[in-house]
């Protein structure tokens, strides 16, 4: 396994005349030895950005995080951790934003103490890169005593699942780095610290039925839209995705479903919750009826179509507690549209 100390976020304030010094002690078990390993010190910040790496080929029993500040003159200054246990990777690569378990002095000296301090880290599986070409080799080699064709069917299917599992694999982490600057609002919002990717419009069509295969049935999925001019907003379901009987996917009965601007008109991130969560706040249009060329929409705030413009409407106040009409997500009323860069799919945990 290799660990990568990637980043923190919010962390206290621990200097007098500085905010703080951040580095990261990891303590661990490998081959029954105690070890542990320092990451370089970032001078004066509240995001620290580590991107420090080290092997670690038998790891046994818990990891510990120490979160440390650094100090000049004085001894440094332990501010909390993070202690799990040693994850079970099944994946080429995964990573993971922990929560800071802060020391109690530092409680109340976060640079956001709405927010948590955090820690992302990478896993990868060093394992898994070295014997997945052996084990493809062994499934076709199992195959001889079928046909040509058939075998041949077989490689190309078994191949095609493994390249798209890792693409996958290889944008999410794309996407984490894309995302750093969103996340602690993300998690502010959901009250949940990680996430992992379901749909990306740099990888998939935005198609009605492309995403319903990869987000029906799921609960606590973000879809979250990022317009040409910037802009960033979307909707956050925390009941599961299910079918209407024309078979287009909806939410209903999500009381703690809400709308949301990380970037937008107005000056601070803003959340929207449901005020009749009896409604279908959200429909996947995916089903035998739907009106055409509209992909998904959120009932009064906003729908997106498959040639990627976005509609945000006037009603927003009809199903969401805001305050004012239009110009809440966006910059415009309707039927203003505003052309698409990105859309994306999380699924948060």
């Amino acid at each position: 396994m290799e660990i990568i100390l990637e980043c923190g976020s919010n962390f206290p304030k621990a200097d007098i005349v500085q905010w703080c010094d951040p580095y990261l002690i990891v303590k661990y078990t490998e081959g029954g030895v105690a070890k542990s390993f320092k990451a370089t010190i970032q001078k004066n910040t509240a995001t620290p950005v580590w991107n420090n790496h080290f092997e670690c080929l038998t790891p046994s029993g818990q990891i510990t995080f120490e979160c440390w500040d650094w100090d000049k003159m004085n001894s440094d200054d332990f501010l909390g951790k993070v202690v799990i246990d040693v994850p079970e990777l099944t994946k080429l690569e995964e990573t993971i934003i922990y929560r800071v378990d802060l020391e109690k002095e530092y409680e109340k000296k976060r640079k956001n103490n709405d927010l948590d301090t955090t820690i992302t880290i990478k896993y990868r599986n060093l394992h898994y890169v070295e014997t997945t070409p052996q084990v493809i080799q062994t499934m076709m080699t199992s195959e001889s005593s079928m046909s040509s064709s058939l075998r041949g069917s077989s490689r190309s299917i078994a191949s095609k699942k493994s390249d798209q599992q890792i693409q996958l694999e290889i944008e999410e982490g794309k996407k984490r780095e894309y995302l750093k600057g969103y996340l602690p609002i993300l998690q502010g919002f959901t009250k949940k610290a990680n996430f992992r990717l379901l749909f990306s419009s740099d990888l998939f069509p935005v198609k009605a039925d492309v995403i319903a295969q990869k987000i029906m049935m799921k609960r606590n999925v973000m879809t979250l839209i990022i317009t040409q001019s910037g802009c960033s907003f979307g909707f956050y379901n925390d009941e599961p995705i299910t079918k209407d009987e024309n078979g287009n996917g909806q939410v209903i009965n999500d009381k703690n479903g809400f709308v949301f601007s990380v970037v937008g008109p107005k000056q601070q991130p803003l959340k929207l919750n449901t005020i009749n969560p009896k409604d279908a706040t959200f429909c996947l249009f995916n089903g035998i009826e739907h009106t055409s060329g509209i992909v998904l929409g959120v009932n009064n705030a906003f729908y997106l179509k498959e040639d990627m413009p976005v509609y945000e409407l006037n009603t927003i106040q009809k199903s969401f507690d805001a305050t004012v009409k239009g110009n809440v997500l966006l910059s415009e009323y309707f039927p203003s549209t505003f052309p698409i860069a990105k859309v994306f799919m999380l699924q948060w945990m």
